[in-house]
């Protein structure tokens, strides 16, 4: 309580200082003021507000924070631009967000020095099992703006009709905690590229358009939690994402008994997110008027069903890219299967399933190889925040599907990564990618697919370039499963050279490696950003050379680490 009493006092104290309507009375924070009327455009866009939850918090809460409180951001001063994601932009607004002017306008939006017109800056209030502890959370230092459409000819439109788009480290909210509400660079940046990486992949992902920081280090923290602290420079981001609810947004409302809050926002998230669940003719607002309607209960198990089908494919397509979360606590989970939230995740180096890739992880709870049983239990959790509308009975049956969507995932992407013919799916298929994974373990995984795919043949025996990637005793092993892709490739119908372009198709040449980014992260703190540029310009396309590298550049962002070069240690701290 004491707490929270503080968060809110330091948002009356900075609302004392810049525009501020948040009103707070008795640990209750809203915004009483009128809906502002946009009558100037956001680069030539307006923002949707039918489909913002900042409009299912004034329409249904006046009187409480129940979604979320508003407020404004507190700006960051002597704020630079790091860089600006033009290929994301350019998918909402015209050309003239790649001019100087418009360039300088959105720093002074990300800054927090202005906000967009027609913005409704909102901290979204939810919570989240924390390493398996219940907190009460929310948006501690992030501010959404709104809902943007995509231009119609983006490919960001299929996968949704609105993004959300919101700024983080843009200054202390009502759940701050005992936070103060910023970033700092190392980061901001990390979850700039990591977005991006995973893109570039193609895996469901949240993004960065763009980062900015203050010249000065002005931000203490203590990176590993062991009394030393350092300074640093705070930054902001600009993120977007189709929707920022996770599994804890409806947690906080059955924990507390907020049932009226509970029950419109799953119908506002059916409206939005899961329309297809609808017959003709239904609606949300007669279906869900209370929460004794059977068809209610119907549709949201089937928005459950969803959600644990989209959690499960998600987390396939992780395993298979060697990508470890570091910190699946139920309010890093998204309702849309997205990866959101990225903090002390990590791709796989030395292939281990036993990788920690948070030093903040003392009882390797998330770890690389738990995630899908981390996934697992965090559905659970999500389920039983559903209750009434979904009965025990009905949580089983649907959480029933969760392991084998995940297998098919995994499989599925793991096939993609050995050039087998995505219309030929084998029963055998699982066992030969379980088998390949047993002889690789200690080899470096990206770069052992990436040598496996450009060395991919048909002799009797393996090239040695794979072979001496492996330990004596698995390269003795790896002979008898390079015989069996002979096999396995005639069942498919493909040739050697169909393989071998489908293989290099889905394994990289640039990963998102902790010494790369650690590279882009010191210079960007020296105030040099052409690293962070670069690794933005390749992880878009990372399957593809990148002929603007030098020779030095490309061994350098193609390779792993040295052998004898220290680990790079991430944590919680940002």
């Amino acid at each position: 309580a004491s707490t929270r009493f503080l968060s809110l006092l330091c948002v009356l104290v900075l609302c004392s200082l810049y525009r501020c309507d948040l009103v707070c009375k008795d640990g209750i924070c809203d915004n009483d003021s009128d809906i502002p009327e946009q009558t100037e455009l956001f680069f030539g866009k307006t923002f949707h507000y039918d489909s913002s939850l900042q409009k299912l918090q004034r329409d249904a809460h006046k009187d409480k924070d129940i979604y979320g409180a508003f407020l404004y951001p507190h700006p960051l001063p002597d704020c630079e631009l790091v860089d600006l994601n033009e290929e994301i932009l350019a998918q909402f607004f015209a050309e003239e967000i790649y001019s100087d002017s418009a360039r300088d306008t959105l720093r002074s939006y990300i800054c927090g020095q202005d906000t967009p017109p027609g913005s409704q800056p909102f901290a979204h209030r939810y919570g989240g099992l924390q390493f398996a502890k219940w907190a009460e959370l929310g948006d501690g230092r992030a501010l959404s703006w709104g809902n943007i459409r995509p231009n119609s000819y983006s490919s960001l439109s299929l996968t949704s009709p609105v993004w959300e788009f919101q700024v983080k480290g843009s200054g202390i909210t009502p759940y701050s905690r005992d936070g103060d509400g910023r970033a700092v660079l190392r980061s901001s940046i990390r979850e700039y590229l990591g977005s991006w990486a995973m893109f570039g992949l193609g895996v469901p992902t949240s993004l960065v358009g763009g980062i900015v920081r203050g010249a000065t280090p002005t931000i203490r923290r203590d990176p590993f939690y062991d009394g030393n602290f350092i300074t640093e420079h705070a930054a902001i981001t600009l993120r977007l994402s189709p929707s920022w609810l996770r599994f804890g947004s409806f947690q906080i409302l059955k924990k507390n008994g907020e049932e009226v809050a509970q029950r419109k926002l799953i119908a506002y998230t059916i409206d939005q997110f899961f329309p297809f669940l609808l017959n003709d003719g239904e609606t949300t607002a007669e279906l869900f008027q209370s929460k004794t309607s059977p068809r209610a209960s119907e549709i949201t198990t089937h928005m459950l069903n969803e959600i644990i089908l989209r959690t499960a494919r998600l987390i396939g397509q992780w395993k298979a890219h060697g990508f470890c979360h570091g910190v699946m606590n139920t309010d890093n989970m998204s309702i849309l299967g997205l990866t959101i939230d990225y903090g002390p995740f990590g791709f796989m180096e030395k292939y281990n399933p036993e990788w920690v890739c948070n030093f903040s992880d003392d009882n390797k709870r998330y770890k690389f190889d738990t995630q899908e049983s981390v996934g697992m239990w965090n559905v659970k959790q999500f389920a039983d925040s559903l209750a009434p509308y979904v009965s025990i009975y009905q949580q089983v049956r649907a959480l029933g599907d969760f392991f084998p969507a995940y297998k098919e995932a995994f499989v599925a992407a793991m096939s993609l990564k050995l050039g087998f013919n995505p219309e030929v799916v084998l029963p055998i298929d699982e066992t030969i990618v379980e088998s390949i994974l047993e002889l690789i373990v200690g080899a470096d995984y990206h770069q052992f697919f990436r040598v496996l795919s450009s060395n991919m043949g048909s002799g009797k025996l393996p090239p040695r370039a794979i072979t001496e990637l492996l330990t004596p005793e698995n390269a003795k092993l790896f002979e008898s499963w390079w015989k069996f892709m002979d096999k396995r490739r005639e069942l498919s119908g493909l040739t050697v050279r169909e393989q071998r372009k489908i293989m290099l198709k889905h394994n990289p040449i640039y990963v998102l490696r902790n010494h790369i980014a650690e590279k882009a992260i010191k210079d960007a703190e020296e105030g040099n950003f052409e690293t962070v540029r670069t690794l933005r310009r390749i992880l878009r396309t990372p399957f593809t050379k990148d002929p603007d590298l030098s020779p030095e550049e490309q061994k350098f962002f193609s390779s792993p680490p040295s052998p004898d070069a220290e680990p790079i240690i991430v944590s919680c701290s940002s």
